[in-house]
């Protein structure tokens, strides 16, 4: 993985492909799975706040 900037191009190229791209060949396998117990204390909205133009 590098630290390259990408353009508005290039991240919309690489989103049309994965968009494209059937679940099962996504590889998630780095990815960890979430337990039960991860949502355990989760609460909605907590980093998240509408504004006031949002709502309108």
């Amino acid at each position: 993985m590098t630290n390259k900037v990408l353009s508005d191009a290039e991240i919309a190229a690489q989103l049309a492909a994965l968009s494209a791209m059937e679940d099962s060949d996504i590889d998630t396998s780095d990815i960890p799975e979430v337990e039960e117990r991860f949502w355990a204390n989760a609460e909605r909205g907590r980093f998240y706040r509408l504004r006031v133009s949002d709502s309108a």
